[in-house]
């Protein structure tokens, strides 16, 4: 997902973060940014990993490789 220049600065968003993004009760998209160690999100990652027979060490994995390529592109 691209999110805007000015949203992310806003939110204070760099590249790897990780972003929870829900629709509210009147279908608006609302993004938040999460920080580890206080209230997280609920436990995709086991929903996700079951329904696509992959270990949530898989998910961190592909995650983490994603994020260096990420970051390889914005920063040479």
């Amino acid at each position: 997902m691209t999110i805007p220049k000015s949203i992310r600065e806003k939110l204070g968003l760099r590249v790897g973060d990780v972003v929870e993004v829900a629709a509210d009760n009147t279908g608006r998209m609302v993004a938040r940014k999460v920080v580890f160690g206080e209230e997280t999100p609920p436990d995709w990652k086991s929903d996700f990993a079951r329904r696509h027979k992959i270990t949530e060490a898989d998910i961190v994995r592909i995650s983490k490789s994603v994020r260096r390529e990420v970051f390889k592109e914005e920063y040479g």
